[in-house]
C-alpha cells in the first residue's frame, strides 16, 4: 500500500505541474510578442527596409521647427 500512496502523489505532482507550466510561459510569450509589436510596424519583414509610415515620419521630425 505505501508504494501505491507514493505512485498516487507523484502522479498528482505531475499532472498539477502541467497546467503551472502553462501559466509561466503563456505570458512570457505574450510579452516578448508585445516587445517585437513596435518593430513589426517600423520596418518591413521581407525586404528588411522602414516602412512608408515611418520614411514619412523621418521628415516630419527633422523639419519641425524648434
Amino acid at each position: 500500500m505505501p508504494n501505491l500512496a507514493k505512485v498516487l502523489i507523484i502522479q498528482t505532482t505531475v499532472m498539477l505541474a502541467f497546467p503551472v507550466s502553462a501559466n509561466v510561459y503563456r505570458p512570457n510569450k505574450i510579452r516578448k510578442n508585445g516587445q517585437k509589436l513596435p518593430d513589426l510596424k517600423r520596418f518591413d519583414q521581407l525586404a528588411g527596409t522602414m516602412n512608408r509610415a515611418s520614411i514619412s515620419a523621418v521628415p516630419k521630425e527633422k523639419l519641425v521647427m524648434p
